[in-house]
């Protein structure tokens, strides 16, 4: 990664880095330029490549466990840590809602890539997105 944007001279705030984010819920969007990497291991790695994480972000809410805070949970592999958390399959309740959070997400990274970010970040400062209603549910019964 680090050799392709040398070799193209691109320049961070020109690379969008689109990333889970546990510190919003499942269904939220964050568009945002630059900030911590809040252990983030794929921001981590940005920051080793290039000597710093300031990027846009597009981030999309994944939620903690059971609402946990930073640090709570079991050990790795016991099914309770964060890291299970991240790596385990979506619920069917869940899957509901991260495909239209998915289909906005890349909606807003297609405007991200046709203009300038900056004017869509007050919108998209974490933004809720909604599960589509069904046509069954407008049926009166």
């Amino acid at each position: 990664m680090f050799a392709a944007a040398s070799f193209f001279k691109i320049k961070m705030e020109e690379i969008i880095v689109v990333h889970d984010e546990l510190e919003l819920p499942l269904g939220i969007i964050s568009l945002k330029l630059a900030g911590g990497l809040g252990g983030h291991n794929g921001l981590r790695s940005m920051k080793k490549c290039f000597g710093n994480a300031d990027c846009w972000r597009l981030r999309i809410g994944i939620g903690r466990p059971d609402a946990r805070a930073p640090g709570e949970g079991g050990p790795a592999g016991s099914g309770e840590g964060i890291t299970d958390w991240v790596l385990n399959d979506f619920s069917k309740a869940e899957l509901e809602l991260l495909a239209p959070t998915l289909d906005a997400g890349a909606n807003l990274l297609m405007q991200c890539f046709s203009c300038d970010p900056e004017p869509l970040l007050k919108e998209w400062a974490k933004k809720k997105i909604s599960i589509p209603k069904k046509e069954t549910e407008n049926d009166p019964e």
